[in-house]
């Protein structure tokens, strides 16, 4: 596809977003809340993750951490760095709702793919501190400040690995038995289709694919649409702007869309 046909395609993409997600709030809004739900797993995922209220000690902590971070003067002083930040900076909200599905899974191996500030890294590795949680990252700065925001904290769970996505991800594969959790912050920059399929063979039954980002463009929104239609895949969650992947066989076949 011709770079000018691609940045069209972009453009005629993000231009009615905000409507988008606003029509989706209005008809989602009640599926959120667990009305009209009738898979309990569903149901619970909802009372128990999408609805939970608790105030973990953990929120605190990594909060003040990513001030810290955000107020560091250093960074502010460069243009690109602020860019970046930005850029891979995620909410609270949705920091805090990672930790609490992580919370509900109990995975005993994680794997991130996109470390980005290493924020939304500290909330998924906090809940259970046997949980082995791996991290890739691409980006030279993105490492290095992420990599400081580790070493501010006592987690020792946490295992960055830097270099290209697909040699890192080889490296973690070897290490490893079997995938628990899967987090992958899409970008159109990344060989999505071929991350999928490595992870794949490492996944199981138990296993949950979270992807982020999947209306940040219309790539990566297709890429999310094909991903759905995976032989394995049995339940699919929808939550507008990320979106989770279920392959237990126990669970309905159906494809569930709730707002958060």
């Amino acid at each position: 596809m011709a770079l000018k046909e691609k940045k069209v395609r972009q453009y005629l993409w993000h231009r009615p977003r905000k409507a988008r997600k606003y029509l989706w709030k209005i008809r989602k809004a009640r599926y959120g809340r667990g009305f009209g739900i009738h898979s309990p797993f569903v149901f619970s995922l909802i009372t128990n993750v999408l609805r939970e209220k608790s105030l973990y000690y953990d929120y605190t902590r990594i909060e003040k951490l990513r001030d810290a971070l955000l107020n560091d003067p250093s960074l502010l002083l460069n243009s690109e760095t602020q860019k970046k930040i930005q850029k891979s900076l995620t909410s609270e909200r949705h920091g805090r709702f990672l930790f609490r599905l992580v919370n509900f899974f109990h995975p005993e191996s994680l794997l991130e793919i996109g470390t980005g500030l290493g924020v939304d890294t500290l909330y998924m590795a906090s809940p259970h501190l046997n949980c082995h949680c791996f991290t890739l990252e691409e980006d030279p700065l993105l490492q290095d400040l992420s990599e400081s925001l580790f070493s501010a904290q006592t987690l020792s769970n946490i295992e960055l690995v830097k270099g290209a996505w697909k040699e890192s991800l080889e490296q973690v594969l070897t290490k490893i038995e079997k995938l628990d959790f899967v987090c992958l912050n899409a970008n159109q920059y990344q060989p999505l289709h071929v991350l999928y399929t490595m992870c794949r063979t490492k996944m199981h039954e138990q296993s949950i694919f979270v992807i982020r980002n999947i209306r940040a463009s219309r790539d990566l929104y297709e890429v999310w649409e094909e991903l759905k239609k995976e032989e394995k895949v049995i339940s699919v969650v929808d939550m507008y702007s990320m979106g989770i992947l279920l392959y237990n066989p126990t669970l309905t076949n159906k494809h569930y869309s709730l707002y958060y």
